[in-house]
C-alpha cells in the first residue's frame, strides 16, 4: 500500500497545475460520493449542502475546495450522529 501511495504521489507531482486541480477535484468527488452513498444506505438525511462544480480562477478553485470541505464535515457529522445513536 505504501508503495502504491508513493507512486501515486510521485505521478501527481509531475502533473501541471491544471491537471493537479482536476485530480484534486476528482478525488473530492469520489470521496464525497462514497460518503453520500453510505449515508443513503443508512437512510440518513438526503439533504446535501451544495458544492461548486466549476472554476475559472484560482479564487474560484479555492471556493470550490472550501464548499467540498464544509459539505464533507456535514456528511461526516450526520454519519457520526447516526453511528452513536445506533451503536447498540
Amino acid at each position: 500500500m505504501v508503495e502504491n501511495y508513493t507512486d501515486y504521489i510521485d505521478k501527481f507531482k509531475k502533473l501541471d497545475i491544471d491537471d493537479k486541480r482536476k485530480e484534486i477535484v476528482n478525488n473530492f468527488n469520489e470521496l464525497f460520493n462514497v460518503l453520500y452513498t453510505y449515508n443513503n444506505k443508512f437512510d440518513i438525511s438526503k439533504d446535501l449542502l451544495p458544492v461548486f462544480k466549476t472554476y475559472n480562477t484560482e479564487d474560484e478553485f479555492l471556493d470550490l475546495l472550501f464548499t467540498y470541505i464544509i459539505s464533507f464535515k456535514e456528511e461526516n457529522a450526520k454519519l457520526i450522529k447516526y453511528l452513536i445513536k445506533n451503536k447498540d
